[in-house]
C-alpha cells in the first residue's frame, strides 16, 4: 500500500474537458482524469523539518502514459500553481496514476500552511490535448472545506484569518516499555479530531521496520482493545492513551524481528467524517516525534 494507513477518496467531480484548439488524436481523446486521492500530513520536526505535506495521487484512464507524452501536470489552488516534473519516479503506467508529494513552502510561503478547498488538476499531453478536474479538498475532520482556504499546523506563528483552519495536532509520546513479548506505549493527544491511529516501529538505526494494527477498524469503526482496553480514546491533552502490543497486534518486516524494535512513532488521524461510511478511512494524519525504548 502507498501509505501506512489506507486513504480513500470520496469526492468525484465531472471532467472539465479539453481546452485546446488543436486536433486531438483518437488515443489522447480517451484520456480521462478519473479521481484524485489525497492526504495531508503533519510532520514532526525530525521528519522533513516539520513541514506540512500534501500527497496527491491522480488516477487516469484511456491512455498508457509515458513521461515523454506528458507536457505538464499542473495543480492550482488559492491562486497558487505548482508544476512538478513528470518522470518515471512519479508516473506509474501499470497503475494508471501519477503520484506526487508537495511540501510547504512549495505551495505556500510558510512551512506550516497549505491550501485546502478547490484544487484544479490539469494534465496536458505533448500532442496538445488538455484535460482537467476540479476537486475540493476538505478541512480536517470534515467533508467540505466549510469556507476555509488554508490549513495550518501548531508550528504556525502567523495570523489566522477567517479562511484558516487548523490541522490535526501531533500526538506526544511519553513512554515506551518493552517486555519479553509486548510493548506498551503511553501518549497524549490534545485534539478532538483524533479518531484513529497506528504505531510505527523502528530499529536501533532509525529504520522503519513495521507497524501495529489500527486503533480502530476502518470498516466497522469499532475501537481495538490494543488502546485503552478498547474502551475509549482520550484527546484532552492530559489523560494518557495506553497502547499495548502483543505479537498478534503488530507486523515486523523480515528479516527484522521483535528484538529489533527500538523506537516508535505514534500516528493519529482524523476520520470522524467517515464514521457512517465503511468504505473510507481518513484524510489527515499527524506523526509524533520518535520515542526510544
Amino acid at each position: 500500500m502507498r501509505y501506512s494507513l489506507i486513504i480513500m477518496t470520496f469526492v468525484f467531480f465531472c471532467l472539465v474537458g479539453c481546452k485546446n484548439n488543436n486536433p486531438v488524436s483518437p488515443q489522447s481523446q480517451n484520456l480521462t482524469i478519473d479521481n484524485v486521492d489525497w492526504i495531508f500530513t503533519n510532520h514532526p520536526p525530525d521528519i522533513n523539518n516539520g513541514h506540512l505535506a500534501l500527497e496527491i495521487t491522480l488516477h487516469y484512464s484511456g491512455v498508457a502514459l509515458q513521461p515523454s507524452k506528458v507536457s505538464y501536470f499542473k495543480m492550482t489552488a488559492s491562486g497558487i500553481t505548482w508544476n512538478p516534473p513528470i518522470s518515471s519516479s512519479n508516473l506509474f503506467d501499470s497503475l494508471s496514476e501519477i503520484s506526487q508529494a508537495f511540501y510547504a513552502p512549495s505551495l505556500s510561503s510558510n512551512a506550516s500552511v497549505l491550501p485546502i478547498g478547490s484544487y484544479n488538476f490539469e494534465l496536458k499531453l505533448t500532442d496538445g490535448s488538455d484535460v482537467s478536474k476540479i476537486v475540493v479538498l476538505p478541512a480536517p475532520g470534515s467533508l467540505s472545506n466549510n469556507g476555509y482556504n488554508f490549513v495550518y499546523t501548531e508550528d504556525y506563528s502567523g495570523g489566522t484569518a477567517s479562511t484558516f483552519t487548523r490541522m490535526i495536532r501531533r500526538p506526544i509520546p511519553n513512554s515506551v516499555t518493552k517486555t519479553n513479548d509486548s510493548i506498551t506505549i503511553a501518549f497524549t493527544s490534545n485534539d478532538t479530531l483524533f479518531y484513529n491511529g497506528v504505531i510505527w516501529l523502528y530499529n536501533y538505526s532509525g529504520n522503519y521496520i513495521g507497524y501495529s494494527i489500527l486503533f480502530r477498524n476502518t470498516v466497522t469503526k469499532a475501537l481495538s482493545n490494543i488502546i485503552n482496553n478498547g474502551n475509549t480514546i482520550y484527546f484532552d491533552g492530559i489523560t494518557q492513551n495506553v497502547v499495548k502490543l502483543y505479537p498478534q497486534n503488530y507486523y515486523v518486516y523480515s528479516p527484522s524481528s521483535f528484538n529489533d524494535i527500538y523506537s516508535i512513532r505514534v500516528v493519529i488521524t482524523d476520520g470522524i467524517q467517515y464514521k457512517d461510511n465503511p468504505n473510507y478511512s481518513y484524510a489527515c494524519k499527524a506523526i509524533s516525534i520518535m520515542q526510544h525504548l
